[in-house]
Order: C-alpha cells, then sequence, then structure tokens
C-alpha cells in the first residue's frame, strides 16, 4: 500500500479454487458432454481463479473531491470430466468444462470522481460519477446483480468470479445531509462474448434506467467496514434500448422463435421494481423483513412481454441464544407461460440476477446448490425456502436451506404435473484467518412429477432404454477454498 501526498495505492488478490461431485445427474437420465456425444449420471471436475488488481485514490487539493480507480485481471480454468448442467429440456445444455477451457482478460477497468465535502451542505460524497468496466448491484440482486456468465469459454462456471458490466456510466447522489434518500441513475451493457461462450452466453444488452431509495442508516464504526443500512426501500425502472435475440436458452416460447429462447424479447423490455428489507421494527432489530416485486413488459412487435416475479420474506435472529441462529421463511413466484407460443411472453426472465448485499450464506437467488446452478433459473417457479444459518464460533457458520418448489405454469414445459423438486443443502463457512475461507457443500435435490415428466420425455426423444430411470435423487459434494489479500 502506498498512502503517500493525498495519493493512495493499494494492491489486492483473490484466489479460489473448488472440487465438485455430483451423482444422478439429470435425476438418473445423465447429462451430456459439449459434443453430446457420451451421457453420464457420474460427475466429477474442479474449478479455479486468480484475480489480482490494482485500485487508487487521490484527494484533490482544495477539498474538491478525490479521484479513484480500479484495474483487475481474472484467470480462470475448468478441469474434470464435465459439470452437472442439464441436457434435458428446457434448458438442454452441454458441460461447461469440456476441452477444460481456461481464460485470462480484464474484469475491471474503472474511474470515477466523488465530492468529498466540496458540497458540505448536502454530505460527504454527495455525489459520484464513474464510468468503464464494473460491477453494479441493485438490492439483493434479484434484477440487477451480474453482467458477466461464467463457465464454458470462460470457465469456472461455479466459482462465477466475472460479475462486471461493461460501458458503464453510474451516477450516484446521497445527500445524506438533508434527507435519508439516495438516487442513482445507470447505463449498463452486459459483456457478451457468444464465440467464447459457445452461443451459451446471455444475450448482449444495453439498459439505462435509474433507482430512488429511502433508508435508515446503521452507525458506523471508524476503521470497520461498512455496516448495510438498517433498512431501505428501493424503486427502480430501467429500459433495455438495444439487445439481440440468444436462441442457445431455450426456456420459454414466443411467437416468432424458431429456436425460442427466454432472452429472445429483450429489445425493447421495461423493467420496473419496487423493493423494502431489513429491519423495520425499531424496538427489535433482530426481526427481518424483505420482499420485493418486479414487472416486465415489452410492446415491441414479434417481442410482446407481460411477465412479473414477487417474493415476501421473514426472518428472525435469535441474538440471545447460543450460536445466535438465524431461521428465515421465503415464498417466491416466478411467472410462466401457460400458452406458449401465443404472441405473448409470460414467463419472467430472469435477466442480470446475482448475489446482494445480505451475503448471509448461499440461496440468495441461485435457488439450491442443485438445481439453482445446473438444472434453471429463477423463472416459472413458485419456491419456499426455510433458511436455518447459526454460528458456533467467530470463525465459523454453518447452514441448512429446504426449497420446495412447483412450476408457475407447467404447460410452458410441455407436462401438467406442477411439482417441480425438493432439495437440500447443508453448508458450513470457516475462516481460520482473516484472508483465508474453507466452505464445503452438501446438497440431495429430489424430483417431483413435473421434472419427472420432463426427464421421461427426454428418455423418449433420445431414444434411451425404456429402464431408465427418471426419478433418482441427485447427490452433490463440494468444497471450496478461498484466499483474499
Amino acid at each position: 500500500m502506498i498512502d503517500r501526498g493525498g495519493f493512495r495505492l493499494n494492491v489486492s488478490l483473490q484466489a479460489m479454487i473448488g472440487g465438485f461431485s455430483v451423482s444422478r445427474t439429470d435425476f438418473g437420465v445423465g447429462n451430456l458432454d459439449t459434443n453430446g456425444v457420451r451421457r453420464r449420471n457420474n460427475r466429477n471436475w474442479g474449478e479455479a481463479f486468480v484475480k489480482p488488481g490494482i485500485n487508487g485514490e487521490y484527494q484533490i487539493p482544495g477539498d474538491y473531491g478525490s479521484f479513484y480507480f480500479g484495474v483487475s485481471v481474472i484467470s480462470s480454468t475448468s478441469f474434470g470430466t464435465g459439470d452437472a448442467i442439464s441436457s434435458l429440456a428446457p434448458q438442454a445444455l452441454r458441460s461447461t468444462t469440456t476441452n477444460e477451457p481456461s481464460w485470462t482478460a480484464i474484469e475491471d477497468g474503472f474511474g470515477g470522481w466523488r465530492s468529498g465535502n466540496l458540497f458540505s451542505s448536502l454530505g460527504s460524497n454527495a455525489i459520484d460519477v464513474s464510468g468503464g468496466y464494473q460491477s453494479f448491484t441493485v438490492g439483493d440482486g434479484l434484477v440487477i446483480g451480474d453482467g458477466t456468465a461464467d463457465g464454458w469459454g470462460r470457465a469456472a462456471y461455479y466459482l462465477a468470479p466475472r460479475t462486471a458490466f461493461h460501458d458503464t456510466a453510474i451516477l450516484r447522489v446521497d445527500p445524506s445531509a438533508l434527507a435519508p434518500v439516495r438516487a442513482t441513475v445507470f447505463h449498463l451493457a452486459t459483456n457478451t462474448n457468444q464465440a467464447r461462450m459457445v452461443n451459451n452466453d446471455q444475450a448482449q444488452a444495453r439498459l439505462v434506467g435509474g433507482t430512488l431509495e429511502w433508508y435508515l442508516a446503521a452507525p458506523q464504526v471508524a476503521g470497520q467496514p461498512p455496516v448495510p443500512d438498517v433498512w431501505r426501500v428501493t424503486g427502480m425502472y430501467f429500459n433495455i434500448y438495444d439487445a439481440d435475440s440468444n436462441p442457445a436458452l431455450c426456456f420459454s416460447n414466443a411467437a416468432g422463435c424458431t429456436a425460442p429462447a427466454l432472452t429472445a424479447n429483450r429489445d425493447g423490455l421495461n423493467v420496473a421494481s419496487l423493493r423494502a428489507g431489513g429491519s423495520f421494527f425499531p424496538q427489535n432489530r433482530d426481526i427481518l423483513t424483505f420482499g420485493e416485486f418486479v414487472y416486465q413488459w415489452n410492446s415491441d412487435t414479434g417481442r410482446r412481454v407481460r411477465a412479473y416475479a414477487w417474493y415476501l420474506e421473514g426472518g428472525y435472529r435469535f441474538s440471545t441464544v447460543m450460536w445466535s441462529p438465524t431461521l428465515t421463511y421465503r415464498y417466491a413466484q416466478f411467472s410462466g407461460d401457460s400458452t406458449p407460443g401465443d404472441g405473448t411472453d409470460r414467463s419472467y426472465d430472469p435477466l442480470f440476477f446475482g448475489s446482494g448485499l445480505r451475503a448471509a450464506g448461499p440461496g440468495t437467488w441461485y435457488l439450491g446448490e442443485i438445481y439453482g446452478q445446473y438444472l434453471g433459473p429463477p423463472s416459472n417457479l413458485n419456491v419456499h425456502q426455510v433458511h436455518l444459518r447459526a454460528s458456533p464460533t467467530d470463525t465459523l457458520n454453518v447452514g441448512l436451506i429446504y426449497y420446495l418448489a412447483d412450476f408457475n405454469k407447467p404447460g410452458q414445459y410441455g407436462v401438467s404435473r406442477s411439482g417441480a423438486f425438493h432439495e437440500i443443502d447443508v453448508y458450513a463457512e470457516w475462516a481460520p484467518r482473516p484472508w483465508l475461507s474453507v466452505t464445503p457443500t452438501f446438497g440431495a435435490a429430489i424430483p417431483r412429477g413435473g421434472y419427472r415428466d420432463i426427464a421421461q420425455a427426454s428418455v423418449t426423444a433420445n431414444a434411451l432404454p425404456a429402464s431408465t430411470r427418471t426419478d433418482r435423487t441427485i447427490y452433490l459434494v463440494q468444497a471450496v477454498i478461498g484466499v483474499k489479500f
């Protein structure tokens, strides 16, 4: 670290390596290699990445704020016999590890200016403007949280080190001295490279929009990491003013799509959401409440969309009990399309979802370490989720998550039964040193009637033996080790 004459420079390094083993892929049907030749039930693979970076800040003389910048590079690799990505419809993808891909590329490359005390009547750093390649998240990442897809040619599908959006221009206004209100105006573009990603990347999209937020700030402690707000209420709107259509990810059906794709209707898509989260009971800060409603619409010819998603979540932190356990329940609904091909797509587009501010273990918007990672995104689902998390020591967190899911509209997938899956995930997060983390996980996913019908349709379509099982439980064992300096 350099700190001299108003100039500060920090060098950082982050690295992770993970080992993964999954048995009974696709509930016993087995999944395919990228070449579509070999189908296997058991998969064992590994992933790793390293991310060196530099960030700096220059304090402008005369109290005119500060300039800042950040640059980082990610080098990633995948290796092994294939992963657990599903070969069943509707996703029907292939292994991300074929040919053991490796990739090195710039991740962050941004610069900006903060106002410091230049506008003292508004508060410290009331104005912040930045641009370039950088990560950007709204709320807990249900709608905007990840601008880059990983896996395939970029490698490291599960570890997912790349999150940056490209061509960003972000203006943040935070007049904390006047009112507990923030506003953000943003321009973002997804980092899309279909050639590198073997046509499995997200659709290229460029969007412009903004947020308005009302919040209650939490007390901050000098020298300690920032503490999240006690609560916040956020409204957001954006328009995708330019996008391509990628037919590789065939989740939903819309009129005019030869190979219908979930991302085919993004050009001209409007998205609005209202979110609230945190502790809204001042007499008991252990009561936690979260919720969000998202509506998507597009009236462009050939790309008509009317879709929605919403969730409600309540939790309680037993702060006076040994290990301070937290118990939460969430119900989430992501719309599906019961009449595919009628000219209006009603299936929710998960857009740029990722993990957001809560960072309370897995289970934010990857709905299951098996289903959410390898079988399907948050679309056309109704999901009950129960999460129990505790801290036996200052360096150890343990948790258990249970999911019960139904298809919102099973007809979208050509089946009549709505039952999707059960999943149980057990995990631990151990940080024996401030710079070291170890995270083992065990998961089991059990198919319900609707998913067994999808698997059976795949057996028939691929002329597999009639004895092929479609009702077997998928088991996952994995461990991830990370360092961060």
